[in-house]
């Protein structure tokens, strides 16, 4: 049978490359992390892509994958859903990516955040 490619990446790669790289930078991190279950939002429990934790087992950061197809001409221009305003109300930088080109920066990102507030 022949593979073939598909138009994006799909959002379980992606989360695997950003694990890989922050195992390869000595980044502490957690896919899929499953915040607490409230009334407010029927019970479900939200769960992040990523979360970056420092060494006083703090999350201290959240990822979010949005993938998204390479034909496009830029990357969609409204991350405002429901669930990045849930994240926002927990008062921790949110990083948002969409491609694995963009990895390298979001690591770098990560770094630098780790670095201005001694996270790590």
């Amino acid at each position: 049978m022949k593979f073939i490619k598909p138009k994006r990446i799909a959002h379980a790669n992606i989360q695997a490359e950003i694990y890989r790289q922050c195992k390869k930078n000595k980044i502490r991190c957690y896919l899929e992390y499953p915040f607490n279950r409230t009334e407010r939002n029927g019970g479900q429990s939200p769960r992040a892509d990523v979360v970056i934790i420092n060494k006083r087992d703090e999350i201290v950061a959240i990822i979010e994958v949005k993938s998204y197809s390479k034909n496009r001409a830029k990357r969609p221009h409204n991350w405002k859903t429901p669930q990045i305003g849930r994240y926002r109300k927990l008062g921790l930088p949110i990083f948002i990516t969409g491609r694995m080109e963009k990895i390298q920066e979001l690591m770098d990102g990560l770094k630098q955040l780790l670095r201005e507030h001694v996270y790590i």
